[in-house]
C-alpha cells in the first residue's frame, strides 16, 4: 500500500493507493507517466515535461500484536 505524502496538483488524489491502482492514477492524455525509485519503496506521478505531480511512499502494514499494543 503507498501512501500520499506530496501533491503538486490541485486534483484530489487518494491518500493511499495499492500497487494496482496507482498505475491508474496518471492521466495518459495529458502525457503523464509514473515510475519508482529507491526500489520501489517511492512512487512517483510524473507530469508531461518530466516535474513531480505527486509522490507516494511505500507502508508495509503489519498485523501482530507487538504492533498492536505500540499503538
Amino acid at each position: 500500500m503507498y501512501k500520499l505524502t506530496q501533491n503538486n496538483t490541485t486534483r484530489a488524489l487518494p491518500e493511499t493507493v495499492s500497487s494496482f491502482g496507482f498505475n491508474r492514477l496518471a492521466k495518459r492524455r495529458l502525457g503523464e507517466s509514473i515510475g519508482f525509485d529507491n526500489g520501489g519503496d517511492i512512487a512517483l506521478v510524473f507530469d508531461a515535461d518530466g516535474h513531480t505531480l505527486a509522490e507516494y511512499t511505500y507502508v508495509e502494514r503489519v498485523f501482530s500484536t507487538e504492533a498492536y499494543l505500540n499503538g
